[in-house]
């Protein structure tokens, strides 16, 4: 009898362990869960590996090590000006444009950029320009303009266009 209850409870333990093994796999590979505070969600289904990134959509990419405020970690972003369009940078605050010579009203508007972190850390805004006023720029080919709406949100407005071959997965919210 207790021999019959020990390989029971062997064989029923070993169950449980291949299960909770599946279940971390199938998390790990299709879920991402955004920690951060500049994006209004927190749980993304990754999209298959060949998703070609598309305007509006939610992208996972890996920082640069050297970046002194993200420091090579993942982060979050949304798509919000791609190959074709205008990038129009007046003072320190960014628009996404339909073409060059269109009107402030073929703009949207992406966000305000910081001068300082909400630590205090210097910041630096992305300006292809220099330190130009009004600088207007198409998005280079194969790149994107990435912004979460969150004032704090550290994304293109400091990082720049990110190319393509940079972005991990491409994610939609779930919560």
């Amino acid at each position: 009898m207790f021999k019959r209850a020990f390989t029971f409870r062997l064989i029923a333990s070993i169950f449980l362990i291949f299960i909770s093994l599946f279940l971390a796999d199938f998390i790990y590979n299709h879920f991402v869960f955004s920690l951060g505070r500049s994006t209004p969600y927190h749980l993304f289904w990754k999209k298959q590996n060949d998703a070609e990134p598309k305007l509006g959509d939610y992208v996972v990419i890996k920082t640069p090590e050297s970046d002194q405020i993200a420091k090579g970690r993942m982060i979050t972003k949304k798509i919000s000006c791609i190959e074709g369009m205008w990038l129009k940078i007046s003072g320190l605050d960014y628009y996404c444009c339909s073409d060059k010579e269109g009107t402030w009203e073929k703009c949207v508007y992406l966000g305000r950029a910081k001068l300082f972190s909400k630590k205090g850390e210097r910041v630096f805004p992305f300006n292809p320009c220099g330190n130009k006023q009004l600088c207007i720029v198409p998005v280079p080919k194969g790149e994107y303009f990435l912004v979460n709406n969150h004032p704090d949100s550290y994304d293109s407005r400091y990082l720049g266009f990110i190319k393509k071959e940079v972005i991990l997965f491409v994610v939609s919210p779930i919560w």
